[in-house]
């Protein structure tokens, strides 16, 4: 960047035509570089560019580039920092029609002028071209001020980059590797944390889901015991004052249950050894078909009742009968 801000007036460029040129279209940030400086702060610019140059440790040939250009250091004197003095290489001007506008600073006059859209030849070969990387060919062999901006800064990157891998690395292509690595770490932390805003809520939603079922399940079963002891101590109220009406009509409560839903019945007569199956259901059913269907009156023998004889040793009915008188 050091680079770029001294060559910026001898190649003849304003401020907006170089934030043209190094912003998304080599794939940096819209902000690219002044406008970047305006942001961060001219005055932390300063700081780094100042602090490195009296460091010492670079050699003769790179240490020009880390002193200021002049335009830079009146900036500094007349507080022209940025964003936080709300003017630096850019200040925001009302026109004459009373609408707010960004003006850019001339660099020679230190005067801040509207100085419209930047149009490059250049630029224009590369609007069919999607990725960056694909760019740098054309933008560097351009033949307007683009592409000699390009060859400068980038030539003076390159020379000054090279220079340095020896205090890096012993390969150059161990760098790229360090790049690539750390850029593999920031991807894989951000799907570690496109998984975890997955997964997440997800679980969140199927923990609540479950806590509300077993709440509605435990809201159910304390009902349903509560209203089973309540049926139990009526009945036991109505038991204690009788008994054997009580016992009574629950023993025919219960068994109105049972035959409600018995399709079939076997009788056992008392002192007899023949046992009475009744299918009820082909029975109901017959009458349910009659009532729905008439059919012409004929004359049918009567429908004899099957019955079952059962063989009973004189040991088997005598002990069935004492059951009996027993209830």
């Amino acid at each position: 960047m050091m680079n770029l801000l001294h060559n910026v007036k001898s190649i003849g460029l304003n401020v907006t035509e170089v934030d043209k040129l190094t912003g998304p279209v080599i794939g940096r940030p819209k902000s690219a570089t002044f406008r970047t400086a305006d942001v961060v702060g001219l005055d932390t610019l300063v700081h780094v560019a100042n602090g490195v140059h009296a460091s010492g440790v670079e050699d003769e040939q790179f240490k020009g580039t880390f002193v200021l250009p002049d335009y830079i250091n009146m900036m500094m004197e007349n507080k022209w920092l940025g964003s936080k003095t709300e003017q630096g290489f850019y200040k925001k001007v009302k026109n004459t029609d009373g609408k707010s506008e960004i003006h850019g600073l001339n660099l020679d006059s230190y005067q801040y002028e509207n100085q419209g859209k930047a149009n490059f030849a250049t630029l224009e070969l590369t609007k069919n071209i999607d990725k960056p990387i694909d760019r740098f060919k054309v933008l560097i062999g351009g033949k307007d001020k683009a592409g000699e901006l390009y060859r400068k800064s980038l030539g003076a990157l390159f020379a000054y980059v090279s220079h340095k891998i020896p205090e890096i690395s012993d390969e150059l292509y161990k760098v790229d590797d360090a790049m690539k690595a750390g850029q593999d770490k920031e991807r894989q932390k951000n799907e570690g944390q496109a998984y975890a805003n997955d997964v997440i809520p997800k679980a969140r939603g199927e923990a609540s889901r479950m806590l509300q079922d077993a709440e509605g399940y435990r809201s159910k079963v304390v009902a349903t015991a509560e209203g089973n002891a309540a049926r139990f101590k009526q009945v036991l109220a109505e038991y204690q004052k009788a008994p054997a009406v009580t016992r009574d009509r629950m023993y025919l409560e219960t068994m109105q249950q049972i035959f409600t839903s018995t399709t079939k019945l076997m009788i056992d007569a008392k002192n007899a050894g023949n046992m009475m199956y009744l299918p009820l259901d082909k029975i109901v059913g017959s009458e349910a078909n009659s009532t729905r269907t008439p059919a012409p009156v004929v004359n049918a023998a009567p429908i004899e009742v099957p019955t079952v004889e059962v063989r009973a040793s004189k040991d088997s009915r005598a002990r069935d009968s004492r059951e009996r008188e027993g209830r």
